[in-house]
């Protein structure tokens, strides 16, 4: 396995983690994060989803950056990646939302130290611009987000316009996305 830099970490569980909300709109239920999503991920690992992850590793085996640094963008609880994909990297910075998700890939890939950073610009429309900025020297992979409403993106939100800024953004960047259209 190769030897890890031994970022900052920040582990999002016990008195670290923000007192759930129990109304409807919480984020504790959303049908797309939280704790109903992440518990038919556990449900449906070996069946519903099995071939589905399958791809995605394949794909993930076969893109290969060269930077030492990966941005996980929006990974939930990494239920499509894998301990062969990640080990490439000596650095990996999370931008995850979900708090249950960033609990539940740490202890997912327990032998891998997370950096779990917050990022709330990336729905802006100069949003791309704003993640090239912050992180200079990194990869991007977007997991399973491209397709989906971004946190902070509201009525006014042009998504072509926002996609093509996007791909200017990291156009000289090691970047790649997948997102199951099922």
């Amino acid at each position: 396995m190769h030897e890890r830099a031994a970022p900052a970490v920040r582990r999002h569980a016990g008195s670290e983690c923000p007192a759930p909300q129990t109304d409807a709109s919480s984020p504790l239920l959303h049908p797309s994060g939280g704790l109903l999503y992440h518990l038919r991920a556990w449900r449906w690992r070996r069946t519903r989803w099995l071939a589905f992850h399958g791809e995605v590793a394949r794909w993930l085996d076969a893109w290969r950056p060269q930077a030492a640094q990966l941005v996980l963008v929006g990974p939930s609880g990494g239920y499509a990646l894998n301990a062969r994909f990640l080990e490439r990297f000596q650095r990996i910075t999370v931008l995850e939302p979900d708090a249950l998700a960033r609990h539940l890939l740490s202890r997912r890939f327990a032998d891998f130290k997370f950096e779990f950073a917050e990022f709330h610009g990336l729905a802006q429309p100069d949003g791309g611009l704003l993640l090239a900025q912050r992180f200079p020297d990194s990869a991007f992979l977007f997991c399973n987000l491209l397709g989906q409403k971004l946190a902070g993106q509201g009525a006014e939100h042009h998504r072509q316009a926002w996609l093509t800024a996007l791909q200017e953004a990291l156009r000289q960047r090691e970047w790649a996305s997948w997102h199951d259209l099922a």
